[in-house]
């Protein structure tokens, strides 16, 4: 049977390969041929073994190209990576440094930005400074003039020269001078007595007020003595009631943890004549009450025996008289109470008081 040998291609050719430009090597397509069977003898022995040589050697050279070719390829893809790493880590250098420029001239901008604002707003206070210097400058001298001249009035008016005559001497100007001196110190000594006398008028008012204080202050601690005085007392009286009130509290516990009678009622129950004369035996009869108003419980009912009418059994006088009364049922609206007699008794009629508490 013939086995074919793998085609072996060479890495296509390029930038990335690391290999010239060129036509790719061909590479032969080999034949494998074995056989099976039985060995041969003389010529034809021969020609088999020849042609077993000529396989195996052609075998030989189709692996030899094989590595070749592998080889080849891996040393190009190998080259391949290594140039695109290379290439993407410049490229990652070259973005960095552009990012950095920027941000640098943006720092570089904006405190240029910030130093032009404060530079124009210290030129602006500067220029209104500057303003106001010039302006002070140029008041300076109306104002020096305005004194002088207020200094001038004030001195002629305080003199007295504005309208003196010209034919005055100078002791007649002095002796005015000492006049008005004179009159100064006199108005200036009542000017002190004045205000002297109302600083007696204040003290005066003074003690005056502190005498108030003093005599409000005693009456409030007087009355505050006496408040105390009725606090105390009623503090007293207050102790005194929660006392009362205690007691009464203990006193109302034990009425209300022992048993009490609310209220009792009580009435009389009557049976119709002859109602136990038809017959012989036991013969009995129920009579109900209804109470006028309802019991907070049920009540207790105590029974008693009121009128008894019976006739005499025989004819001599001799008989026996037989009477029951019994409560059936109590409710807090009503009670039933049964009456009978038995035997041979002749009873007539019957009454029955009842009495019930709760």
């Amino acid at each position: 049977m013939y086995e074919q040998a793998e085609p072996v291609r060479s890495p296509v050719s390029g930038t990335g390969s690391g290999r010239t430009t060129g036509p790719p090597p061909q590479s032969p397509t080999v034949h494998l041929s074995a056989s099976r069977g039985r060995a041969r003898y003389g010529k034809g022995a021969a020609d088999k073994g020849e042609e077993d040589q000529e396989t195996s050697d052609t075998y030989e050279e189709a692996e030899a190209v094989k590595r070749d070719a592998t080889d080849t390829s891996a040393d190009g893809m190998y080259k391949g990576a290594a140039n695109g790493r290379q290439a993407l880590c410049s490229f990652i250098r070259s973005r960095r440094i552009c990012l950095a420029a920027a941000t640098v001239a943006v720092l570089v901008v904006m405190g240029l930005f910030i130093m032009f604002f404060i530079n124009n707003k210290e030129i602006s206070q500067l220029t209104v400074t500057v303003n106001d210097l010039k302006r002070d400058l140029e008041n300076m001298p109306q104002r020096d003039v305005d004194n002088e001249q207020n200094q001038t009035a004030a001195m002629e008016s305080l003199l007295g020269i504005t309208k003196m005559p010209a034919s005055l001497s100078l002791q007649s100007v002095l002796e005015q001078l000492q006049a008005d001196i004179q009159q100064l110190q006199v108005e200036m000594g009542a000017k002190e007595q004045m205000p002297q006398a109302k600083m007696q008028q204040l003290l005066a008012k003074d003690q005056e007020i502190e005498a108030v204080m003093q005599q409000l202050q005693n009456e409030m601690a007087a009355k505050d003595q006496k408040y105390q005085a009725e606090m105390q007392q009623l503090q007293a009286e207050i102790q005194q009631l929660q006392a009362e009130m205690a007691t009464k509290d203990v006193r109302i516990q034990h009425m209300e943890q022992r048993d009490y009678i609310e209220r009792c009622e009580n009435g009389t129950l009557v049976t119709p004549a002859g109602a136990f004369m038809s017959v012989f035996g036991d013969r009995q009869l129920d009579l109900t009450a209804t109470f006028s108003s309802a019991f907070r419980t049920t009540p207790v009912v105590t029974v008693g025996w009121a009128v008894l009418d019976h006739f005499e059994s025989d004819v001599d006088g001799n008989g026996n008289i037989r009477f029951r009364a019994n409560v059936v049922s109590v409710s807090t609206t009503s009670l039933t109470v049964r009456i009978g007699t038995w035997s041979n008794s002749k009873l007539y009629g019957a009454s029955i008081h009842w009495m019930a508490c709760a």
